[in-house]
């Protein structure tokens, strides 16, 4: 259940261009900033990036991408999850859009009324009625906040991309049989890593 040589190469290369997801100069400067201002209220920084292995199938091969920022105190960080896909063939990356059969447009408004009428059923109060999320979760989606895991697949939306939410916002989905009818079979998982 791996990528040929060939094939991990290219995955490799895929991820040294990408390089880093955070500005690590910047950072350090912003702690040493905070450390001179108040050295005894002053909190250790966490940032890092890791990448992780998620799922897969006989075709293809999907990872998390999961980079921890600090706030400017300190105190807390907050995580942004990024999923990718690879075919396990050729290492070529996939869009988190490509999985679907059908336009992706009518594949986000599938995921976020799915998403809305599972939260309906295990929430007393429904979020359902709150049309402006549900606009601004359609709007702000990006292929690679998909994550497929080998059971169900998340929308991991980072902090600061809604103004619903000062933080991420993850939903969380089964493979449903309506879920299923919009993505390719070669799309789903049935591994876990």
């Amino acid at each position: 259940d791996s990528f040929s040589e060939e094939a991990k190469a290219k995955v490799l290369e895929y991820y040294d261009n990408r390089g880093l997801l955070y500005d690590e100069e910047a950072t350090l400067e912003q702690a040493y900033r905070h450390y001179n201002l108040d050295k005894m209220e002053f909190h250790t920084y966490l940032l890092e990036q890791f990448i992780s292995p998620a799922a897969s199938n006989e075709n293809i091969m999907t990872f998390l991408t999961s980079v921890t920022l600090p706030l400017e105190n300190g105190k807390v960080g907050h995580e942004i999850r990024l999923g990718e896909i690879f075919d396990k063939n050729t290492g070529e990356h996939i869009s988190g859009y490509d999985i679907f059969n059908c336009e992706a447009g009518k594949a986000v408004d599938i995921i976020i009324d799915a998403a809305f009428s599972e939260a309906a059923v295990h929430y007393s109060k429904s979020i359902n009625a709150d049309v402006r999320l549900k606009e601004e979760l359609k709007a702000a989606m990006k292929p690679e906040y998909i994550i497929l895991w080998n059971e169900n697949f998340e929308v991991a939306f980072p902090a600061g991309t809604l103004e619903t939410f000062d933080h991420c916002f993850i939903i969380g989905l089964d493979y449903t049989d309506e879920i299923k009818a919009i993505m390719h079979d070669w799309a789903i998982p049935d591994t876990a890593w």
